[in-house]
C-alpha cells in the first residue's frame, strides 16, 4: 500500500507506518510539510530529525527532486529500516545519518521506552516511561554536522 506515492516496507512490523498509509496519522502535519517543503528555494537542503523509517523525509525528497534532504536517524534497527524505505522507493536526493542532534557533542544514550521492533518511544532525554534498553549513539550539533 502507497500514500503520497511512497510505499513503507516495514508497515506490517511499524504502528506509526500502519497510521501513516492508514490515513489516520498526522494528516494535517502531512498537508503542512507538503506545502512548506514546495515553496522552498531550489536547492534548498531540508533536515528531517528524527527520521524515524523515513515518511516525512521521503515526501520531502520526492515533492522536490531539486532540493536536498538529511535524514537524521540515531537508533541503528530503525535506520536500516529509514534506508530500506529509501532504497526501495528509488529516492536518490536523500542522505541518512546515523547521528543525533544535541547541544552538546559527544555520546549517550538513546533511551528506548517499548520493546516493538520499530520502538517509535526512544529519546535522547527521559521522558517519564520506563526505560527498556539504552543504545550508545553520537550526538553532533546542527554546526558540525558532516553534510555535503
Amino acid at each position: 500500500m502507497k500514500i503520497d506515492g511512497i510505499e513503507l516496507l516495514n508497515a506490517h512490523q511499524d504502528m506509526v507506518a500502519k497510521s501513516i498509509l492508514s490515513g489516520s496519522w498526522e494528516n494535517y502535519s502531512r498537508v503542512v510539510w507538503k506545502q512548506l517543503v514546495s515553496n522552498l528555494p531550489a536547492e534548498a537542503v531540508v533536515w528531517d530529525v528524527g527520521a524515524y523509517t523515513g515518511y516525512y523525509a521521503m515526501v520531502a525528497a520526492k515533492t522536490r527532486p531539486d532540493i536536498n534532504v538529511v535524514a537524521f536517524e540515531p537508533h541503528p534497527t530503525i535506520l536500516n529500516a529509514l534506508v530500506e524505505n529509501i532504497q526501495h522507493n528509488q529516492i536518490t536526493n536523500i542522505e541518512s545519518l546515523n547521528l543525533a542532534l544535541g547541544r552538546d557533542m559527544g555520546f549517550t544514550n538513546i533511551n528506548v521506552t517499548n520493546s516493538i521492533k520499530l520502538p517509535s518511544g526512544s529519546s535522547l532525554i527521559d521522558i517519564g516511561k520506563p526505560i527498556v534498553d539504552c543504545i550508545p549513539v553520537m550526538v553532533v550539533n546542527g554546526d558540525s554536522v558532516p553534510v555535503d
